[in-house]
């Protein structure tokens, strides 16, 4: 005879509990990006100088 697998006391989570779970995760990076130290390398932000660039299409 084949052996009964032990039951899990573990079961897949709900579709509310996963999306509460990819939104806490959404959180902490963001938190994790906006707290990041800036370094020197980074360039500064460009600024706009008023007038508008061809780019070359439509």
């Amino acid at each position: 005879m084949t052996a009964r697998k032990p039951a899990s006391p573990w079961r897949p989570p709900t579709r509310r509990a996963f999306v509460a779970m990819l939104t806490a995760a959404a959180a902490a990076a963001a938190l994790a990006i906006e707290k990041r130290p800036a370094r020197d390398d980074d360039d500064p932000p460009r600024r706009f100088t008023g007038t508008t660039r061809w780019i070359g299409h439509c």
